[in-house]
C-alpha cells in the first residue's frame, strides 16, 4: 500500500503521569480510509509487527510508546525506530529491515540507540513539534495525491489510554498544508538528535 509499502510510530513524561486511568481507550486511524482500506492497513500492518517481533500497540500499552520511519518507497533498506517510555526510563530501538520477495518475510537487524541530547531534550522538542497532534495526510481538507513514490513517514504512537496511526507522502512536496512543516520539523529534530553512524546503521557499521 502507498501508505505502509512494507509496513509497518509524543508526550512529554510529565504528561504520562497524568493520565487517567480510568480515561475511555481511543484510537485514531487515518479517518478517510473507508472500511475496506482500514481493515487492509490493519492486516498489513499485523503481519509487519509479526515479522520483526513487536507486539501490537493499537489498543494501548502499559505507559508510552512511538514507533516511526521515513523511508524512500522505491529503497529496498528501511528504518524502524521505536522509543517507549517504561518504569521511569527512556529505551530506543533502530530496526534497519527489508522485504523478502522470495518467502513474503522480513529481514531485520536491531540495536538499542541513545540520542547524542539528552532524552528529555529530545522529548521535549518533538513533543512541541505538533506532530502528535496533526491528521494524517488523508484527511487533510484538499489534499489530493500528486506525486508517485518518493520519501513516507509512518508514525504510531500508544499510551494507556490512547493510540494514533499518522501517514504522510512526500511531506516537501506539499508546502500548502502546515501540517507538511510540522512532519519536515520533525523529521529534523530526531535526525539531528542521533549520530551519522546511527542514521546509517548497519550500512556503515564497519
Amino acid at each position: 500500500m502507498r501508505y505502509w509499502p512494507v509496513v509497518i510510530v509524543f508526550l512529554l513524561s510529565s504528561c504520562i503521569d497524568k493520565q487517567i486511568p480510568s480515561q475511555k481507550f481511543t484510537a485514531v486511524w487515518p479517518g478517510s480510509f473507508d472500511t475496506s482500506n482500514l481493515n487492509l492497513v490493519k492486516n498489513y500492518r499485523s503481519k509487519f509487527l509479526g515479522n520483526l517481533n513487536l507486539s501490537d500497540i493499537s489498543t494501548g500499552t502499559d505507559s508510552f510508546e512511538i514507533r516511526f520511519g521515513y523511508n524512500h518507497a522505491l529503497f529496498v533498506e528501511k528504518d524502524l525506530f521505536v522509543i517507549k517510555y517504561t518504569n521511569g526510563d527512556w529505551k530506543g530501538v533502530h530496526f534497519a529491515y527489508q522485504h523478502v520477495e522470495l518467502n513474503d518475510s522480513i529481514s531485520f537487524n536491531k540495536k538499542e540507540f541513545d540520542p547524542m541530547v539528552s532524552w528529555k531534550e529530545l522529548i521535549d522538542s518533538i513533543y512541541t513539534s505538533n506532530i502528535l497532534n496533526i491528521p494524517s495526510q488523508i484527511d487533510l481538507k484538499g489534499y489530493k495525491n500528486r506525486v508517485n513514490d518518493g520519501k513516507y513517514l509512518m508514525l504510531e504512537y500508544a499510551t494507556k489510554n490512547n493510540f494514533k496511526l499518522i501517514l504522510y507522502e512526500n511531506p516537501d512536496k506539499y508546502p500548502e498544508f502546515p501540517e507538511s512543516q510540522i512532519v519536515l520539523d520533525f523529521i529534523d529534530i530526531f535526525y539531528k538528535s542521533i549520530s551519522a553512524k546511527e542514521r546509517c546503521w548497519p550500512r556503515c557499521q564497519n
